[in-house]
């Protein structure tokens, strides 16, 4: 039995494998899965969902986020003044904050942090997310479970402990703690956790990044994602450090160091890339290895990596909001306009390119054919924009307005899973004014430590 149906007067669908827009058109849900996008309208008297002037498009696939540091770290690391700016942030800062919420935060408050980021994610159009985080913090899916967010939870997996900056401001690790006591962790977490395709949950193997794990944790990693039959992510060339480190640690480049442990493939997602050569990314598009971009984390540093030099190399190119962002709208604008610079071309980095790649090119990465998309058989996971709004009107091209005018608080109804979690703007599935007190409680007990351990400023005022 249809259980709904969505009107849209343009609809994001599918023909003959590409996305098209179709004009009035309803797309009918029946349980969790779409039954059909048709232009017939459903039997009089049947609900309806009806916005008069909506865009209706697939949920987005954020391949790369860090919900739990979101609310954390949400203003501190922007307009800061440091050399080298991504070492010394994560290094001196972002763990360091990490390493107190684990032991500092209640189990009600690190809930509410959880469900912060990820009420985040869904208010700006993200219905599945790849997201790392780390051991301990398995309450993710509880929250994800509550919320109705379609999630890949992976666990970090590290070879290094005591991170840290040596004098010459280059990443300093103490390797040899037991990575392979996480990895048996994770693999437990996949055998515990893992609902498959017809499930929200999955899972998956996450060494935390290629200078970061010894060679053999990451071969291991990658044979325990083979026997689970499920996808590896790591963090990859995102900084000139790392790829010294490499050089001098093993005599490699990112993509030679990756080959030779097993992180390249069409079930791998590697986040950033962005200070991979030419050479190296024409290497991971031959392997079908995907890419999760994420070029407004880089950007707030001035560092562009845009989505348009990894799709233009024949990478399969993907979206991700990391921690600083969680608009996917907004993620995609920033990434449009980074393209442009950056070939100094109008015509990269289009809207419809972009849209695609939080859509279909994000379920391409997760090897899910059935998310990304608005055809039958396919999950239903969809968005409804409303375009009855000034900065939006007239419409000439409705995906050119929502990237380039548009933002996460244009849309008006969100579908996860064939549930309704967001209607007429407004989260159904959690109370988020009690979530943001008790989050906003928890961050402030953190930072006032942080603080007093000299690790951030004085808070102002």
């Amino acid at each position: 039995m249809t259980t709904s149906v969505i009107y849209g007067r343009y609809v994001l669908g599918m023909k003959a494998g590409e996305q098209v827009l179709l004009r009035d058109h309803y797309v009918y849900v029946n349980g969790t899965s779409i039954e059909a996008v048709t232009p017939d309208a459903p039997a009089a008297g049947t609900p309806v969902v009806r916005y008069e002037h909506s865009l209706v498009t697939p949920g987005f696939v954020n391949v790369h986020a860090h919900c739990i540091r979101g609310g954390l770290f949400r203003g501190i690391a922007d307009d800061l003044e440091m050399e080298p700016w991504v070492p010394k942030l994560v290094y001196t800062i972002l763990l360091p904050l990490t390493a107190l919420a684990a032991k500092e935060l209640t189990a009600e408050e690190l809930r509410a942090v959880t469900a912060l980021g990820m009420i985040d994610l869904v208010r700006g159009g993200t219905t599945t997310v790849l997201d790392m985080w780390h051991h301990g913090q398995e309450i993710f899916f509880d929250v994800a479970k509550d919320i109705g967010l379609r999630t890949v939870g992976a666990p970090f997996i590290m070879s290094s402990s005591n991170a840290r900056i040596g004098p010459d401001g280059y990443p300093v690790w103490d390797f040899g703690n037991d990575g392979h006591a996480q990895l048996a962790k994770s693999i437990a977490l996949f055998k515990a956790r893992d609902e498959g395709r017809e499930g929200l949950a999955q899972v998956a193997i996450g060494p935390h990044a290629t200078d970061t794990c010894l060679p053999e944790l990451l071969r291991d990693c990658r044979k325990a994602a083979d026997d689970l039959d499920c996808l590896v992510t790591t963090h990859f060339a995102q900084t000139p450090q790392e790829l010294a480190l490499l050089r001098t640690r093993y005599g490699m480049g990112a993509a030679e160091y990756a080959r030779d442990t097993g992180l390249l493939g069409e079930r791998v997602v590697l986040a950033h890339a962005g200070c991979a050569t030419d050479a190296e990314l024409g290497e991971l598009a031959a392997t079908g290895t995907h890419v999760a971009n994420c070029a407004y984390s880089f950007a707030r540093e001035g560092m562009n990596f845009p989505y348009a030099r990894f799709a233009k190399a024949g990478i399969n190119t993907a979206i991700g909001t990391d921690s600083i962002g969680m608009d996917i709208v907004s993620e995609l604008r920033i990434n449009g306009l980074l393209s442009k610079q950056y070939f100094g071309k109008a015509h990269f980095g289009t809207a419809h390119e972009l849209m695609r790649a939080a859509t279909l090119n994000g379920g391409k990465a997760l090897n899910r054919p059935d998310l990304g998309r608005l055809e039958a058989g396919a999950k239903a996971d969809l968005l409804v924009f409303d375009l009855r709004k000034p900065h939006l009107q007239p419409v000439f091209d409705p995906i050119k307005n929502l990237v380039w005018k548009g933002n996460g608080a244009d849309m008006a109804f969100a579908m996860i899973h064939g549930k309704p979690v967001v209607k007429d703007g407004r989260l159904l599935t959690m109370d988020e004014e009690k979530v943001m007190e008790t989050a906003a409680a928890g961050a402030r007990k953190i930072w006032k430590i942080a603080e007093e351990r000299g690790i951030l400023p004085a808070m102002p005022a």
